[in-house]
């Protein structure tokens, strides 16, 4: 016999995200970018980055990593999978794949593309973007 899933899915325009240590200052409307490699929002663009929106409001991480409020300008749709136990904050906007129906893992071989990692919590598992425009940027 087969069990239904428990479909969590939210909708966000807006998220609370981690403003890399060490930045400039950002002002509200300053574009907010995603950094795959560390899993942190960075003031400043990079080939390796992700345009995610614009910060919401001001924050200033020069002297400690900051929490910053990043608006996507589009609403985005996370759907929430168990974790097979190697997903970390620091995979954070990097691409995460199914390993099975109801679970989601960072490694690509022999998995279908899931989304972008937007949230990693202990229990509500990953959450993913899924459709534009998070799976542009993977």
């Amino acid at each position: 016999m087969t069990t239904d899933v428990q479909k969590s899915v939210t909708r966000a325009r807006r998220l609370t995200l981690q403003l890399k240590s060490g930045d400039a200052a950002v002002g509200q409307g300053a574009t907010a970018f995603g950094d795959p490699a560390t899993g942190l929002v960075r003031s400043g663009p990079s080939a390796t980055y992700l345009s995610l929106g614009v910060f919401n409001k001001k924050a200033d991480p020069t002297a400690a990593q900051v929490a910053c409020d990043v608006d996507f300008l589009d609403e985005v749709t996370i759907l929430f999978r168990a974790n097979d136990g190697g997903i970390t904050a620091a995979d954070i906007f990097k691409p995460c794949y199914h390993a099975d129906d109801r679970t989601v893992t960072k490694t690509s071989a022999a998995h279908t593309l899931a989304g972008t990692i937007l949230i990693v919590d202990a229990v509500d598992g990953v959450g993913y973007a899924v459709g534009r425009p998070f799976l542009e940027n993977t």
